[in-house]
């Protein structure tokens, strides 16, 4: 969905600036915090949406959510990814 790619676009900023404060786990994985109220925010969404569309990334495997329990904001790891340029497909 276009929320999803605005919100994937803003999580990739934001690992940026995780890898630049050193918020990496005890593997070396860069996590980040972004809490259902600020994706509301950045929506304009309900929280409902908001939460689905967090759940769309995970499910399109570009982010993975560690939950964290007693009120705290879940850890979002984005994932790497490789582009795959338009050459490579070939019509048939």
């Amino acid at each position: 969905s276009n929320e999803a790619k605005i919100l994937y676009a803003y999580i990739l900023r934001r690992t940026d600036l995780s890898r630049k404060n050193g918020w990496a786990d005890d593997y070396d994985k860069i996590y980040l915090y972004y809490p259902i109220n600020e994706v509301v925010e950045l929506l304009h969404c309900g929280r409902q949406k908001a939460v689905n569309t967090l759940r769309e990334l995970q499910y399109a495997g570009l982010v993975e959510i560690k939950k964290q329990g007693c009120g705290k904001p879940n850890c979002i790891y984005p994932k790497s990814y490789e582009a795959v340029s338009n050459t490579d497909f070939k019509k048939s």
